[in-house]
């Protein structure tokens, strides 16, 4: 029963947000929430040593697109000067992005 509880309460979700676009730079968005809310991911920045920066967020029913960038350290212990420097480029490129992106929305989150 609580199966098919959850899968109206998914429905009626989709039908009530409907009619907001995915953010900018959208590349994967989830279902919405019944609460009004849905996560996203964008773009993902490689970096050497399997390093990456990437764009992720969250969408709200009145419109607001929060963004945020994401690290993946593949070895978390160090880097070598190479490897930062790749990671701070995917970095700067990432947050650029994002940036431009928020002025695409209708209302973005600080």
């Amino acid at each position: 029963m609580w199966q098919a509880r959850r899968c109206a309460e998914d429905n009626l979700a989709e039908l009530l947000f409907a009619h907001l676009p995915a953010p900018a730079g959208a590349l994967n968005v989830s279902a919405w929430f019944l609460e009004g809310m849905r996560c996203w991911s964008g773009a993902r920045r490689d970096a050497a040593g399997g390093n990456w920066a990437g764009i992720v967020g969250a969408q709200y029913a009145d419109g607001r697109v929060k963004r945020e960038i994401v690290v993946h350290l593949r070895n978390a212990d160090a880097l070598t000067p190479q490897q930062a420097r790749e990671l701070a480029a995917a970095l700067i490129a990432a947050a650029d992005e994002a940036d431009e992106m928020a002025g695409h929305d209708g209302v973005t989150v600080p």
